[in-house]
Protein backbone atom coordinates (compact mmCIF):
# COMPACT_ATOMS: atom_id res chain seq x y z
CA UNK A 1 0.00 0.00 0.00
CA UNK A 2 1.64 3.14 -0.93
CA UNK A 3 1.49 6.67 1.19
CA UNK A 4 -1.04 7.69 -0.25
CA UNK A 5 -3.85 4.96 -0.24
CA UNK A 6 -2.89 5.02 3.42
CA UNK A 7 -3.77 8.47 4.31
CA UNK A 8 -5.89 9.10 1.44
CA UNK A 9 -8.55 5.67 3.39
CA UNK A 10 -7.59 6.12 6.73
CA UNK A 11 -10.62 6.27 8.23
CA UNK A 12 -11.38 2.32 6.41
CA UNK A 13 -7.87 1.14 7.79
CA UNK A 14 -8.87 1.13 11.31
CA UNK A 15 -11.07 -2.32 11.20
CA UNK A 16 -8.28 -4.04 8.60
CA UNK A 17 -6.62 -6.24 10.92
CA UNK A 18 -4.35 -7.03 7.62
CA UNK A 19 -3.13 -3.79 7.28
CA UNK A 20 -3.07 -2.66 11.04
CA UNK A 21 -0.68 -6.01 11.19
CA UNK A 22 1.68 -3.38 9.55
CA UNK A 23 1.48 -0.43 10.95
CA UNK A 24 5.01 -0.51 13.10
CA UNK A 25 6.23 -1.06 9.38
CA UNK A 26 5.08 2.01 8.45
CA UNK A 27 5.98 3.66 11.74
CA UNK A 28 9.30 2.79 11.07
CA UNK A 29 9.49 3.97 7.33
CA UNK A 30 7.81 7.63 8.32
CA UNK A 31 10.31 8.12 10.77
CA UNK A 32 13.36 7.10 8.08
CA UNK A 33 11.84 9.32 5.51
CA UNK A 34 10.56 12.27 7.67
CA UNK A 35 7.14 11.70 6.86
CA UNK A 36 5.20 13.34 9.92
CA UNK A 37 1.58 12.90 8.23
CA UNK A 38 2.60 9.19 8.16
CA UNK A 39 3.74 8.87 11.47
CA UNK A 40 1.26 10.87 12.92
CA UNK A 41 -1.56 8.42 10.67
CA UNK A 42 0.35 5.42 12.33
CA UNK A 43 0.30 6.19 15.93
CA UNK A 44 -3.23 7.22 15.68
CA UNK A 45 -3.86 3.67 14.45
CA UNK A 46 -2.04 2.29 17.52
CA UNK A 47 1.62 1.65 16.37
CA UNK A 48 3.88 1.43 19.07
CA UNK A 49 6.25 4.03 19.33
CA UNK A 50 9.25 2.30 21.08
CA UNK A 51 8.47 -1.14 18.57
CA UNK A 52 11.61 -0.41 16.19
CA UNK A 53 14.11 -3.00 15.83
CA UNK A 54 16.75 -1.13 13.69
CA UNK A 55 19.85 -2.30 15.36
CA UNK A 56 18.13 -2.76 18.43
CA UNK A 57 17.03 0.86 19.18
CA UNK A 58 14.38 3.09 19.25
CA UNK A 59 12.35 5.02 16.75
CA UNK A 60 14.21 8.08 18.16
CA UNK A 61 17.66 6.45 17.91
CA UNK A 62 16.33 6.13 14.58
CA UNK A 63 15.12 9.22 13.92
CA UNK A 64 18.70 10.61 15.06
CA UNK A 65 20.34 8.48 12.61
CA UNK A 66 18.40 9.68 9.78
CA UNK A 67 19.00 13.24 10.16
CA UNK A 68 22.81 12.86 11.04
CA UNK A 69 22.55 10.72 7.88
CA UNK A 70 20.89 12.93 5.73
CA UNK A 71 21.19 16.63 6.82
CA UNK A 72 18.88 17.99 4.32
CA UNK A 73 15.89 16.32 6.40
CA UNK A 74 15.01 20.11 8.35
CA UNK A 75 15.22 19.89 11.76
CA UNK A 76 11.58 21.26 12.36
CA UNK A 77 10.95 17.69 10.94
CA UNK A 78 13.31 15.77 13.25
CA UNK A 79 11.48 17.31 16.65
CA UNK A 80 8.22 17.37 15.22
CA UNK A 81 8.28 13.36 15.08
CA UNK A 82 10.17 13.24 18.01
CA UNK A 83 8.04 14.85 20.20
CA UNK A 84 5.12 12.88 18.17
CA UNK A 85 6.69 9.70 18.98
CA UNK A 86 7.47 11.09 22.87
CA UNK A 87 3.31 12.42 23.19
CA UNK A 88 2.95 8.80 22.07
CA UNK A 89 5.28 7.09 24.27
CA UNK A 90 8.39 6.33 23.25
CA UNK A 91 10.73 5.94 25.75
CA UNK A 92 13.37 8.60 26.30
CA UNK A 93 15.26 6.86 28.34
CA UNK A 94 16.24 3.45 25.93
CA UNK A 95 19.59 2.33 25.37
CA UNK A 96 20.37 1.43 21.60
CA UNK A 97 22.74 -1.21 20.97
CA UNK A 98 25.87 0.89 21.75
CA UNK A 99 24.90 1.79 25.32
CA UNK A 100 23.67 4.97 24.29
CA UNK A 101 20.45 6.65 24.16
CA UNK A 102 18.99 9.22 21.81
CA UNK A 103 19.85 11.42 24.48
CA UNK A 104 23.01 10.96 24.89
CA UNK A 105 23.93 11.17 20.50
CA UNK A 106 21.69 14.32 20.77
CA UNK A 107 23.44 15.63 23.06
CA UNK A 108 26.91 14.87 22.17
CA UNK A 109 26.40 15.85 18.47
CA UNK A 110 25.00 19.41 19.49
CA UNK A 111 21.33 18.56 18.55
CA UNK A 112 20.91 20.83 21.87
CA UNK A 113 17.28 21.32 20.83
CA UNK A 114 17.02 17.42 20.38
CA UNK A 115 18.68 16.88 23.54
CA UNK A 116 15.66 18.96 25.15
CA UNK A 117 13.19 17.80 23.80
CA UNK A 118 14.07 14.76 25.28
CA UNK A 119 15.25 15.98 28.54
CA UNK A 120 11.71 17.39 28.63
CA UNK A 121 10.30 13.82 28.22
CA UNK A 122 12.07 12.23 30.95
CA UNK A 123 15.69 11.58 29.46
CA UNK A 124 17.43 11.56 32.51
CA UNK A 125 21.21 12.77 32.23
CA UNK A 126 22.47 11.84 35.67
CA UNK A 127 21.82 8.19 34.30
CA UNK A 128 24.77 7.72 31.92
CA UNK A 129 24.72 3.74 30.49
CA UNK A 130 28.45 4.38 29.29
CA UNK A 131 30.77 2.07 30.92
Amino acid sequence: MTRDEILGDFDALRDEPGFLAFRNVYLEQAVQQGDLPLAKAMLELGADPNASEVADEGYLHDLYWQYRQRPSTSEHIVLSIATLLLEAGADPNRIGCNNYRAYDLALQSGASELASILLLAGAHPAERPFV
